[in-house]
């Protein structure tokens, strides 16, 4: 049986399991209204109690939400208990709108206007920043740091 070696399906195997068994109950969809209706009932907690596992589960794979955000915490706990904390801290903060790359990308043309009009050109062409930010970035790793970046 693969699924008693494989332990992905032995987890999704268990999940269904608890699904089943949550809906061959008869009262669970009246369970489910009254607690939909009354959320501060014990009931309703009950509930909750019982599904909330199987909703974090399902919420992990939900980009930005307070699932996967535990489970990054998780990852970089554990990812310093294993390797130890970092031994750098580096913040790369360049600047859109002295940009040369970012204002050639929005449309400029030289010499540069002053400070207020070139706000104004990347403040309405986000992209370009963007894509310049990206090709500072990609500058820095590659040559700072020794890592060749793939190109796409």
């Amino acid at each position: 049986m693969k699924y008693v070696s494989d332990s992905q399906c032995v987890f999704v195997k268990g999940v269904h399991g608890e699904i089943q068994r949550a809906n061959q109950r008869t009262d669970f969809d009246i369970r489910l209204k009254q607690a939909i209706a009354k959320p501060t009932s014990s009931d309703a907690e009950s509930l909750m109690r019982a599904l909330r596992p199987l909703m974090v589960t399902a919420g992990r794979l939900v980009p930005f939400g307070p699932a996967q955000r535990a489970t990054a915490v998780t990852k970089m706990v554990a990812t310093v208990q294993y390797a130890g904390l970092p031994l750098w801290f580096w913040t790369i903060s360049p600047s859109d709108v002295d940009n040369v790359v970012a204002l050639r990308i929005a449309g400029m043309e030289f010499p540069l206007p002053s400070l207020d009009v070139r706000s104004m050109v990347i403040a309405n062409h986000p992209i370009a920043a963007a894509r310049a930010f990206h090709v500072v970035i990609d500058s820095v790793v590659a040559n700072i740091f020794g890592y060749p970046t793939a190109k796409k």
